[in-house]
């Protein structure tokens, strides 16, 4: 048969003109015979099937973290200009707060005590630890020593605890009463105590806190809809087996709607917004070589994971909307708040509309649902200098200071901020949750206002294969676990 062969004309597959049709009842409507087809990629989809394509839920989205954005500032102002302007803005709220507690009872400051006298003093907490560390940098650079520092206990039975105001600063004893309210705190912590001054020792009966910050109601949904929340994907961390890369592509494919069943895809459909709170790359040390004047060879193992980093958030952001924040050991800065990774970092997902790069802390709204959230650095801080073991109870806590990071600049590396405190809450979220945790946790607490919060631990994927999903309705919330291997141990 000369001249043969099939023609591609306006997206239609048709015979070449120069073949005549075969001489059938289908001659006189050939149109019927005629498949669709799309120009690059084959067959094109059948009516019925767009009809049927599932719709990505889709949800007003507001970044609030504005106050957690630096502005330029540098190092040159001090560090005693936080702790000021903390202990001003939730001053006046302890005021009130202790005028109804504890009605008659006189709010004084240290300068102002008598011997005797009962009373309530207003100030920030100082805790006199033993086994605080005051040279961290040179422990914390060494590979061998820096995971024992940082997962270390370093409380002990002979701290004492300090409260220092405008004017000058007692040390406070507790009562049986009082004494896990009082030792259960961290530094920088701002509290009322009331009591008694005994010889220059303020003997405190009872403790109260700010309390949790004024909520917004929830908005009221006939639907399900979720935000899904991952960290510690631990990307060119060396592990002794290699399904991690399957584990996020796995993950990605979930979300994004290309895996499992019709009922998979129904529910990953209903995902409106995925959350990345840090730990995407497993290890920064080896990024500071990129910067060196090395070989173009020995920066490649430096910037693998960086680039596999920009490919997964691509991949994912094809397919839905994702806020990406930095963690520890992710390339950003190193003091809280941590700014956003820069957009040449991330020189492919940074493209796409669907892509936030956030602060950390990152606090957002989706659905008029709000959250707030962290990628775990002040809850491991808090959780080294108090004998809590619970990290939904740390996190509780941290509601009741009304303060995410009190520790900072303590213990955690902070920009000097002299006009304001970024980390102290002046609204209570809806959903509270904390990045690079050990296991998945989640609990939900109720404040005196009847502010109800869901606190959730997400854990490390690197190490648990979990994504955890909120869901915008009621808060419930629930784990996703993905597992590359074929058959496991048990």
């Amino acid at each position: 048969m000369g001249g043969g062969g099939f023609g591609v004309q306006t997206g239609h597959l048709t015979r070449n003109d120069r073949e005549p049709y075969p001489e059938t009842t289908e001659r006189e409507n050939p149109q019927q015979n005629q498949v669709a087809y799309d120009h690059l990629l084959g067959p094109a989809p059948r009516a019925a099937d767009v009809d049927d394509c599932l719709e990505r839920a889709n949800a007003q989205y507001m970044n609030k973290g504005s106050q957690f954005m630096r502005d330029g500032r540098g190092y040159s102002c001090q560090y005693a200009q936080i702790y000021f302007q903390r202990l001003m803005m939730q001053k006046r709220v302890l005021r009130e707060r202790a005028a109804v507690r504890w009605p008659g009872v006189p709010v004084v400051n240290i300068l102002e005590l008598k011997g005797g006298e009962d009373c309530c003093v207003i100030g920030t907490i100082f805790k006199d630890m033993k086994l605080k560390p005051s040279i961290m940098n040179e422990y914390s650079s060494d590979p061998v020593t820096a995971p024992a520092v940082a997962g270390a206990k370093l409380t002990d039975p002979s701290d004492t605890v300090v409260m220092e105001d405008e004017g000058a600063r007692m040390t406070l004893s507790s009562t049986d009463g009082s004494h896990d309210d009082l030792y259960g705190i961290v530094t920088g912590v701002i509290a009322a105590v009331r009591g008694k001054d005994n010889d220059g020792v303020f003997e405190v009966e009872e403790v109260l806190f700010p309390g949790m910050a004024p909520q917004a109601p929830l908005p009221q949904r006939d639907d399900d809809m979720y935000v899904a929340i991952l960290s510690g994907l631990g990307m060119g961390k060396e592990r002794g087996e290699a399904e991690a890369p399957l584990q996020l592509q796995l993950a990605s494919d979930y979300l994004v709607g290309m895996l499992g069943s019709r009922r998979d895809q129904e529910a990953a459909a209903r995902v409106a917004r995925v959350v990345v709170a840090g730990g995407l790359l497993g290890d920064s040390r080896s990024l500071g070589i990129l910067g060196s004047r090395a070989a173009p060879r020995s920066k490649s193992p430096g910037i693998g994971p960086v680039k596999d980093m920009d490919l997964w958030l691509t991949q994912l952001a094809a397919g839905v909307p994702v806020d990406v924040m930095p963690g520890a050991a992710d390339p950003a800065t190193a003091s809280l708040p941590q700014q956003p990774m820069h957009r040449c970092l991330l020189p492919g997902s940074a493209a796409f509309p669907t892509v936030t790069r956030a602060t950390n802390p990152h606090a957002f709204e989706v659905g008029g649902v709000s959250f707030l959230g962290s990628s775990g650095q002040t809850v491991e801080d808090i959780y080294r200098f108090t004998p809590c073991e619970d990290r939904v109870d740390i996190m509780a806590a941290t509601l009741r200071w009304r303060h995410l990071s009190p520790t900072s600049p303590d213990t955690l590396p902070t920009f000097p901020f002299s006009d304001r405190d970024p980390f102290v809450i002046q609204e209570t979220p809806h959903c509270y949750f904390a990045g690079n945790q050990p296991e998945f946790a989640t609990r939900v607490v109720t404040g005196e206002d009847g502010q109800q919060v869901r606190l959730v631990c997400v854990p490390r994927f690197c190490e648990t294969g979990e994504v955890v999903l909120v869901n915008l309705r009621n808060l419930e919330c629930r784990c996703l676990h993905f597992d590359s291997r074929l058959m496991r141990d048990d």
